[in-house]
């Protein structure tokens, strides 16, 4: 485990959060870009029952980030008792407005999950 006593004492908590944001997100704008990561191509391939590369690839973010936070939970790295999600309970009158606001469209080609149909709308997505 990383002792981040020091780095704490030097930089400050907020220090320590902003790098460690800013490392994330160019880590995940570079992978991003490189795999042309796009979910709702993704889910347009599917659709159309069509398993290529954009799929794959949303396959394979979607399989590593389960296990990933899965071994961490299993390892004791990570307490998820806490979370806000996980320790309350749902309501289905929430998924219900928000299937009627976010669900199916006609063409399929609007599917749900996607407000916007531009670039930066996919970036909601990573």
């Amino acid at each position: 485990m990383i002792d981040w006593t020091a780095w704490i004492e030097r930089w400050g908590e907020a220090g320590i959060l902003a790098a460690g944001g800013l490392v994330l997100g160019l880590g995940f704008g570079f992978f991003g870009q490189r795999s042309k990561f796009c979910l709702r191509a993704a889910v347009i391939e599917f659709w159309h029952r069509r398993f290529g590369d954009k799929l794959a690839v949303w396959l394979l973010a979607f399989s590593t980030a389960v296990v990933a936070v899965q071994s961490a939970v299993l390892l004791g790295w990570l307490d998820v008792s806490s979370a806000r999600q996980l320790a309350t309970r749902g309501s289905l009158s929430g998924a219900v407005i928000g299937g009627l606001l976010f669900g199916p469209r006609w063409p399929p080609q609007t599917a749900p999950l996607v407000a916007g149909q531009t670039a930066p709308g996919r970036t909601v997505e990573l």
